[in-house]
């Protein structure tokens, strides 16, 4: 069955956007240049999060809040060897998590030696505002977040199906 939203979203993502997957492997790219800027979306289709919600959560609402399930993903937008790197959920709206800016000389260090900033929703709501409003520019909004969502129950279903046949001919 065809997911017509999944193609429309698609459609509207490749045109600024380049995908780079692979059969037999969970994690998704799409890169693009922006002015100076290299621009890379990445996220592996089983990183899959309830965004917070833990089992006490949700055994204190009256009923389950919709879309809660998401992907998390990663956006680099790299600009003369420093980077900014935002770490974002995508559900039905794209909700930033953290946004750490990376120095060229720090490029050789591990992710979790560099500090990670504030968490974002932390952040004054014109701050948390621009970055939007910045992003945007660069189309990484909710129609990429829906993209990041979709696709990664397409591959994700895609991936199970070719791990059975490959099994079934391997047994």
């Amino acid at each position: 069955e065809i997911d017509q939203e999944l193609v429309d979203v698609q459609k509207q993502v490749l045109k600024t956007f380049k995908l780079k997957e692979e059969t037999g492997l969970g994690m998704v790219r799409l890169v693009k240049q922006h002015g100076d800027e290299t621009i890379e979306v990445q996220f592996d289709v089983q990183d899959v999060d309830d965004n917070g919600m833990d089992e006490m959560d949700q055994e204190d609402e009256d009923e389950e809040i919709p879309n809660s399930m998401g992907i998390n993903f990663q956006v680099t937008i790299k600009k003369g060897g420093d980077a900014i790197v935002v770490n974002a959920f995508a559900s039905d709206a794209m909700n930033i998590q953290n946004i750490r800016f990376c120095e060229a000389k720090h490029a050789s260090l591990k992710e979790e030696e560099l500090y990670e900033g504030p968490s974002f929703e932390e952040l004054e709501e014109s701050l948390q505002a621009a970055f939007y409003e910045y992003l945007t520019e660069r189309n990484i909004d909710d129609d990429l977040s829906f993209f990041v969502l979709a696709y990664s129950r397409d591959k994700e279903q895609r991936e199970y199906t070719n791990w059975l046949n490959k099994l079934q001919n391997f047994t």
